[in-house]
């Protein structure tokens, strides 16, 4: 477990469970099998992680993520995001309006995003075998083997792009 830092972090991690908590500066960390909790990050976090399950919560700042195997949970990201994800279905709770751009993209993957002002974000999403599900107003197109939607207003700032995979957005 690592706690209360005030500085940049970088953490390279082979095995087992890995705690960081109360980091004060960016974060860079590297992770190939085990479990990640991450909560309270003041400054941008970037992860590669292989196999397993990681939970982040309390991003503030931006993050970036590449993430194979398993399953990844975002709780509150105050910045940008931007996560790339394979065989790691995803949820993403954002904390609230979004303010920067959101770019996820899977393969093998179901993403899920809770947002509590949906209905502020432009979207343009995407997956080829999977389906989208949300009670926003937008129209999805659906052809055989995929189905897209893009949001009216302004520049998507939600993008999302799945190869088969499901979309949720709340």
């Amino acid at each position: 477990k690592v706690q209360a830092i005030t500085g940049s972090l970088e953490v390279k991690h082979g095995h087992g469970k890995v705690v960081l908590d109360g980091i004060d500066g960016e974060v860079d960390a590297k992770f190939e099998h085990g479990k990640l909790d991450v909560t309270d990050v003041r400054g941008s976090l970037e992860l590669k992680h292989e196999q397993g399950r990681v939970r982040l919560k309390g991003i503030h700042g931006d993050l970036r993520v590449k993430k194979e195997h398993g399953t990844l949970v975002v709780e509150g990201v105050d910045g940008g995001v931007e996560i790339d994800v394979e065989h790691a279905d995803t949820r993403i709770h954002a904390s609230g309006t979004i303010t920067s751009v959101y770019e996820i993209d899977g393969e093998h993957s179901d993403i899920q995003l809770r947002l509590p002002n949906a209905n502020e974000a432009s979207y343009a999403l995407k997956t080829d075998h999977g389906r989208i599900n949300t009670n926003l107003p937008i129209t999805i197109a659906k052809g055989k083997d995929w189905q897209a939607a893009t949001s009216q207003q302004g520049n998507p700032n939600v993008l999302i792009s799945v190869e088969h995979g499901d979309i949720s957005i709340e």
